[in-house]
């Protein structure tokens, strides 16, 4: 449902129970089918509720947003520190296929995030097998425990990310639910109200229903 429909929708449900509750020769008229306040507070809670889920799915939407920029830019700089690490670690662990094997040195890098992770990880997370040799080169523990953090972060990333998602979806199917009941309840509503107010075109236009004139 997008946001001009969505208003559309709001402003006629709100115009029909306005015009229904103020004018009355409509009240009375529909109240004679039964469509007293209780019923009239339906579409009311029905309405709260499609705009609550409405509020939550933009909220959780920004929020998968926010998640996916903070996990490009994390990456981003994870991928700078690692490329230039890994480059140092091919000329300082030559000749060393055990070492190379457990740091997944060899080969293209992966470009999926979780393959990527895969490597990166193995590199960071198993530099002590390595670190006597890599301090040699300036890969010192507290730069690889900096690199650590940030993979960690991209992890929360990725969790936040699903969450959001997941959220949003949900939010979704509920607004759409409360939604589709507002449906029902306006159309029964206006056809009722074609009966009611057969003989006054002008209460129906009131109630946001065109009517043709003869």
């Amino acid at each position: 449902m997008t946001r001009n429909k969505k208003e559309y929708k709001k402003g006629w449900v709100q115009t029909t129970l306005k015009a229904t509750r103020q004018h009355g020769d409509i009240q009375s008229s529909m109240l004679g089918f039964g469509y007293d306040e209780g019923k009239l507070g339906v579409a009311d809670n029905l309405l709260v509720e499609v705009e609550k889920w409405d509020a939550l799915y933009f909220d959780h939407l920004g929020g998968q947003k926010k998640a996916t920029r903070d996990l490009k830019e994390a990456r981003r700089e994870v991928n700078t520190r690692y490329v230039r690490h890994l480059k140092v670690a091919r000329v300082a662990l030559e000749g060393r296929s055990d070492l190379w094997d457990l740091l997944k040195i060899e080969g293209p890098r992966k470009l999926s995030l979780p393959e990527w992770l895969g490597q990166v990880k193995a590199f960071y997370y198993h530099y002590d097998r390595a670190a006597d040799i890599l301090k040699k080169y300036n890969i010192s523990r507290a730069e690889v425990e900096q690199t650590i953090a940030m993979i960690e972060a991209i992890e929360d990333f990725r969790v936040q990310q699903s969450l959001s998602r997941s959220h949003a979806q949900e939010a979704t199917e509920k607004r759409d639910q409360y939604s589709h009941a507002l449906d029902q309840w306006m159309s029964e509503f206006m056809y009722v109200a074609k009966l009611a107010l057969k003989d006054s075109p002008q209460s129906l236009e009131a109630l946001g229903k065109t009517v043709k004139r003869k």
